[in-house]
């Protein structure tokens, strides 16, 4: 097999990556058995572009929101998506959301705080029926909580991180 270059062309790159994926779904693996790719030529297919795709991603990820996610004694709730930048080149997105942060270590201790947060990751597209995009290596890139001091934001930020909290997911497009 071809190993890949910086002179590697787009469209090698992206069958590439179809075909790590198609390989890794025909397998067994619940997302495709490539790191990165090149998805431009495949959003560019969506009405509108990178645009196009990144309204389809918000709405999709709007539909399975809120999101929960419990570590210990922290909950980290993830409301409704308000801003998506999604990088074809890198397979690469960033989005901002409100958030609201619980921390409950004892029935007497509870401390609540909202906020927005930043969340940078990868996501893969497969294709097939219907067309999934899995996201992954998913960060909490950035924190501020509303009335708190930023070395809480960045306390907070690194357990959530550390944690491992932020979980791979898979969404179909309809």
């Amino acid at each position: 097999m071809e190993r890949f270059t910086s002179r590697s062309t787009s469209a090698k790159r992206m069958a590439a990556g179809v075909v790590f994926a198609v390989v890794g779904v025909a397998t067994g693996f619940p997302r495709p058995a490539v790191a990165s790719h090149d998805t431009c030529s495949i959003i560019a297919l969506v009405p509108g572009g990178e645009p196009g795709a990144e309204a389809l991603s918000l709405a999709a990820m709007n539909a399975v929101l809120p999101l929960v996610i419990r570590r210990d004694y922290v909950r980290l709730t993830v409301y409704d998506v308000r801003w998506l930048d999604i990088s074809c080149v890198t397979s690469t997105f960033a989005f901002r959301v409100p958030v609201k942060i619980v921390y409950e270590p004892s029935p007497y201790l509870h401390i609540s705080r909202r906020g927005t947060a930043r969340i940078d990751g990868h996501y893969a597209i497969v294709l097939g029926t219907p067309t999934t995009v899995c996201v992954d290596d998913l960060t909490l890139a950035g924190l501020n909580l509303t009335d708190v001091p930023k070395w809480v934001d960045d306390g907070v930020r690194s357990l959530i991180n550390r944690s491992g909290a932020l979980d791979s997911f898979c969404f179909p497009l309809s």
